[in-house]
């Protein structure tokens, strides 16, 4: 056994005088150079990159409320106007439909209120021009039928016993069931906008 041991050793020392062996490391690569800039600029990118971000989320943010309030805005305009026309209706046909003494509506009256209604359809901005084009031929019609009818009478309520007249009040009820339908269906479409 020792001499197992000696044989072991011999050819261990023998190992080593045979054949020097030398350590070297292996050198360090150089750092590319983008790394080192990285290092230098990461404290100033990542701020300045979050900045950039929040900024342009706000703005988008911003316009994004102040198209919803714009719409939000025509959808009340549009509610006034239909108010304002549907006024000007009632105004036109409530004295004709309602129970009264005779010779208290005055031709010039019902034409007053009339002409006030067709203005009134002109002067609207926010409801679309093809829906009240309806409204406005059967006021023109109205207006026509009536101007021809009344010619020689001082006051409606005598027309308005006649056969024409009578027309004439389906006429009217005609057009304020017209304006109704186009509120009823344009304010619809509005609440389906939101």
């Amino acid at each position: 056994m020792i001499l197992h041991a000696a044989s072991i050793a011999a050819l261990f020392v023998d190992q080593l005088t045979q054949a020097p062996v030398v350590v070297q490391c292996a050198q360090a690569a150089p750092e590319p150079e983008w790394k080192w800039w990285l290092g230098v600029l990461a404290p100033w990118i990542g701020p300045l990159l979050s900045g950039v971000v929040s900024i342009y989320v706000a703005w988008r943010v911003f316009h994004w409320q102040g198209k919803k309030d714009r719409e939000q805005w025509l959808r009340d305009q549009k509610r006034v106007e239909w108010r304002e026309l549907l006024d000007k209706v009632s105004a036109v046909s409530k004295p004709m439909t309602l129970a009264r003494p005779k010779g208290t509506i005055l031709k010039g009256q019902v034409k007053e209120g009339l002409v006030d209604l067709a203005q009134c359809l002109d002067d609207r901005v926010f409801i679309e021009r093809q829906t009240l084009n309806e409204i406005y031929g059967q006021l023109t019609k109205c207006l026509e039928k009536m101007g021809a009818y009344t010619v020689d009478k001082e006051s409606c309520d005598e027309f308005l016993q006649e056969d024409q007249g009578t027309e004439i009040l389906s006429e009217i009820r005609d057009i304020t069931e017209s304006v109704r339908r186009a509120a009823n269906t344009d304010v619809a479409k509005i609440a389906k906008v939101k």
